[in-house]
């Protein structure tokens, strides 16, 4: 397990909601189906087990899947692998939907990444906000485990209709993503139905300890910064981003 880091930081670029982050405290917890990387949220589900696990699966969740099918049904279907990976495969589609009752909340522990600027930040126009990563709220992001290979969910380990055990390892699997994308240094908040679940969600104020303004930063925009910024109880401290000197890179510096 990765050490817990002293912030985390979050790109945005402006829009209609920008103010509500300062004035409200309001994040927002994305659906997975939204994510930019449509592979991100992408689980292998499978059905893996011996004829005894998978009887015992049907027998657990025919009557909420399939209450019309026999105990013959039952027992022809765990023998046959064709016939169970068919079953198999409408349960795995069903569960797809269950993704999306998911919010996920992205953050990093880079605040100068260059490509995280142009991509997430409006080409260095917008801004960066540094939270508490030590703070009861954002103390519960958890590192991405970055890998070449699917996640893979066994749909055998559960029961239909457990939707709180099926949230809960979702939300694990969601924790892992593919290398290409390891150069964010991600940690993820991932809130269940249970929190809420995905949309608008507010934060304790004290935990927003900085705001990073990009170094093509309107002038309207820097001084609306500021403005929201100054009028917190909280006060956060605020930085401008600027190119390096001498070598492709930004530095942060107070103002």
């Amino acid at each position: 397990m990765q050490e817990e880091p002293k912030f985390l930081y979050r790109y945005y670029q402006f829009d209609e909601h920008t103010e509500r982050i300062f004035t409200k405290n309001e994040i927002f917890f994305q659906k997975p189906s939204k994510f930019d990387d449509p592979l991100d949220s992408r689980i292998r589900c499978v059905g893996k087990g011996t004829i005894r696990e998978k009887a015992q699966f049907l027998k657990r969740n025919l009557p909420l899947a399939r209450p019309d099918l026999t105990q013959e049904d039952v027992d022809r279907i765990s023998k046959d692998p064709a016939a169970f990976k068919q079953f198999i495969d409408v349960l795995c589609e069903r569960q797809d939907a269950s993704l999306d009752q998911l919010g996920v909340y992205c953050l990093t522990t880079s605040r100068d990444n260059i490509l995280m600027w142009a991509h997430y930040s409006d080409n260095h126009k917008g801004f960066c906000l540094e939270f508490d990563g030590q703070g009861p709220f954002f103390q519960r992001a958890l590192p991405i485990e970055y890998s070449g290979v699917l996640p893979t969910f066994n749909i055998l380990d559960l029961t239909l209709g457990e939707s709180q055990r099926y949230a809960s390892k979702f939300a694990e699997l969601l924790l892992i993503k593919a290398e290409d994308w390891r150069y964010q240094n991600e940690w993820r908040i991932v809130y269940t139905p249970q929190d809420g679940g995905p949309g608008r969600h507010t934060f304790p104020e004290e935990f927003l300890t900085g705001v990073i303004l990009g170094f093509r930063i309107s002038n309207d925009n820097r001084n609306n910064i500021i403005e929201w910024s100054r009028r917190r109880s909280f006060k956060p401290r605020i930085y401008q981003a600027k190119p390096k000197d001498d070598e492709f890179g930004i530095d942060i510096i107070p103002i």
